[in-house]
């Protein structure tokens, strides 16, 4: 008996000694998480299980920009390896991606509308204080530093000089390069400092005709390749959203077509896969009716849409409830908001940043609210094709507002969201006195079932991110 045991101990041990020995033979992946809001889009979805089954992939997070109830989750198992970012590689990566900015201006209308809200100081902003003005003196003088060098081709070279430069000496760098990953996937916003490390490698790589490395960027949203800026470095391949980043990405950031996947984005994923189950469930739920009033980033005030929408509810004796969701980044309202009645709303408070990790929001349950809803209204945000994919009529606000930043300006300024106009459950407002009768319009708006141009703006591969994303990575390993 004691034979057998230590036989089968043995054949347990060889056993397990073989399932090391594979694993170490599989092709090694790195995945970069710069921070929270990759952390939740990407793994909180478990967007790269399939590529984990195969492959030997080890997940790295930026340890300033992760917030630490993250850390502890991600850490567990030894499932991430940690890194730090120096302060000098995110000014350096940051004053070239706003020059090149000024420098390709021309290529997307939404850089002179990036560089009005970054860079130029508000008519209506009044100094008040030696602060306020010492902060004005700095941002003209850093408006000034990146115009120059975006005119000037030794500037240019020199800073890109000194960024892979910056780059030699960091953390990350020495990482990638000692381990050898034969792939490094980094999903991105499209501006961080991770781009110019991995960028580098890439570029790295191709003057010296090394193929084994393959550096994959995921672009998060659909403004990434056409409101950022236009990258210094370029990765070997890149996924967009649909056909419409598919064009941003050829025509602003210079990619050739084969080096594009279409892939939509994985926190929509489950929005295409669930949908029709969710609204029956949904629809067995729901108890009240109300409007969803999304807010956004931008400084508008959107107490007077509250205003109108319980207008138009108290006017119609509809007695509609809206439910307020502020934006986790917004500006204003992230504490309260008082109307004129105020027992018609009702402020969604997940997305206050006291409730949050890092304003860092639970997506999933936004499609029960959009479901619910009787309608939406909001700005030119992602919520819009958020609605349009779960065919829920949304009013577009395009106001305009004296002083500030109005709606309107947010869409004529932003390159990718015109098209959006045209979806079968828009409605657009251009006057917000007007609101209460575009609610009443939007009763004849039909919703096509299958909208070409939704699918323009987004694939409808989107319900396969997982699937398609590993056949991708196994297409330029194999």
């Amino acid at each position: 008996m004691v034979g057998l045991k230590r036989g089968k101990g043995l054949t347990e041990r060889v056993h397990a000694g073989k399932v090391r020995q594979n694993f170490k033979m599989k092709k090694k992946i790195a995945i970069i998480v710069g921070n929270s809001l990759i952390a939740r889009n990407y793994i909180v979805t478990n967007t790269f299980e399939n590529i984990e089954e195969e492959y030997n992939c080890i997940l790295y997070a930026n340890k300033k920009t992760i917030s630490s109830e993250d850390k502890k989750q991600l850490l567990e198992g030894n499932r991430f390896k940690q890194y730090t970012m120096s302060r000098s590689l995110g000014l350096i990566s940051q004053i070239m991606n706003d020059a090149n900015m000024y420098k390709q201006i021309n290529k997307s209308k939404s850089f002179q509308y990036r560089i009005n809200r970054k860079l130029k100081p508000r008519r209506t902003q009044k100094l008040k204080s030696i602060k306020q003005i010492r902060e004005r003196i700095n941002l003209l003088i850093y408006r000034l530093t990146v115009y120059c060098i975006s005119k000037n081709i030794l500037l240019q070279s020199a800073v890109k000089k000194t960024i892979e430069i910056i780059v030699k000496r960091e953390e990350l760098y020495k990482i990638l390069k000692n381990e050898k990953y034969s792939t490094i996937i980094v999903p991105t916003m499209g501006s961080q400092a991770e781009l110019d490390i991995t960028g580098f490698m890439q570029e790295e790589a191709d003057r010296t005709k090394d193929n084994r490395v393959n550096i994959v960027w995921l672009f998060d949203n659909w403004d990434n390749l056409s409101s950022k800026t236009v990258n210094t470095f370029k990765a070997k391949a890149c996924s967009v959203w649909g056909e419409q980043s598919k064009l941003h990405a050829m025509s602003i950031q210079g990619y050739q077509e084969k080096q594009i996947w279409t892939l939509g984005t994985p926190r929509f994923e489950k929005y295409y896969k669930e949908q029709e189950t969710k609204k029956r469930i949904m629809r067995e739920r729901k108890q009240i009716n109300y409007i969803l009033f999304c807010g956004v980033a931008l400084d508008y005030d959107e107490r007077k849409v509250i205003n109108k929408i319980a207008d138009w509810s108290r006017d119609q004796s509809k007695k509609v409830k809206i439910l307020y969701r502020p934006h986790p980044w917004g500006e204003r309202y992230q504490n309260a908001i008082t109307c004129k009645y105020d027992e018609l709303v009702e402020l969604d408070k997940s997305t206050l940043k006291k409730n949050t990790k890092d304003g860092i929001y639970d997506t999933e349950k936004y499609i029960e609210l959009i479901i619910n809803a009787d309608l939406v209204i909001g700005g030119s945000t992602s919520m819009l094709i958020e609605a349009a994919i779960l065919k829920k009529k949304y009013i577009l606000l395009a106001h305009k507002e004296n002083g500030g930043r109005s709606p309107y300006e947010s869409l004529i300024g932003y390159e990718h969201i015109g098209v959006a106009t045209g979806l079968s459950n828009i409605k657009v407002c251009y006057d917000l006195d007007r609101l209460p009768e575009a609610i009443e319009q939007t009763k004849d708006l039909r919703i096509e079932e299958n909208d070409t141009i939704l699918n323009y703006i987004i694939t409808k591969e989107c319900s396969r991110y997982k699937d398609n994303l590993r056949n991708k990575i196994l297409s330029i390993l194999e």
